[in-house]
């Protein structure tokens, strides 16, 4: 007789609870003392990244590269700084920083991309926002390594088709099953 499986235990984060470094070694916390295997954790971008991120590409969809600069210097402070923080050290914690910086800075480049272009549509703006909860999850899965919670990020769109419909997308259970 096979042992029942158990379902995932479910844990989902928004962005006031991954404000900061604090708040992010709480979450972990959360998830270290309801341990039981597998666990799923679901992470929001860190509190006013989404915001953020739509003002930066809308500044720069009007050519206003001070502004859009200015909003992604800062979005990429508080985002390496909250990877600093709870990351690990060594060559591990610089691989997070690198790939923290790598995102960021694709962002960037998307950034410099509509301010020639001038046209900001819903499935960029989908690409753009969507950025915030990738950085989150790198940073959250090398935080729970950290505490001793074996962890592995996992691009969301790895496993999650939608719809077409994009700046109000809907599941596609069909294809994402």
């Amino acid at each position: 007789m096979r042992p029942a499986s158990r379902a995932p235990h479910v844990h989902k984060f928004g962005g006031a609870s991954l404000a900061d470094a604090a708040a992010i070694g709480h979450a972990t916390g959360v998830v270290l003392g309801h341990r039981p295997e597998p666990t799923v954790v679901v992470v929001s971008a860190i509190a006013g990244a989404t915001d953020a991120l739509l003002a930066i590409a809308s500044h720069a969809e009007r050519g206003e590269r001070d502004v859009a600069g200015r909003l992604l210097r800062s979005l990429r402070a508080r985002y390496l700084r909250a990877a600093r923080a709870v990351g690990p050290r060594g060559a591990a914690g610089r691989g997070l920083l690198a790939s923290v910086s790598a995102e960021l800075d694709e962002l960037a480049e998307l950034a410099a991309g509509l301010r020639l272009l001038r046209d900001l549509t819903p499935r960029t703006s989908d690409f753009v926002v969507a950025r915030g909860e990738r950085l989150s999850a790198r940073i959250v899965a090398a935080a729970l390594e950290v505490v001793g919670v074996r962890a592995r990020y996992v691009d969301a769109t790895a496993v999650i088709r939608t719809d077409d419909h994009f700046g109000h997308a809907s599941p596609d259970y069909a294809r994402t099953d």
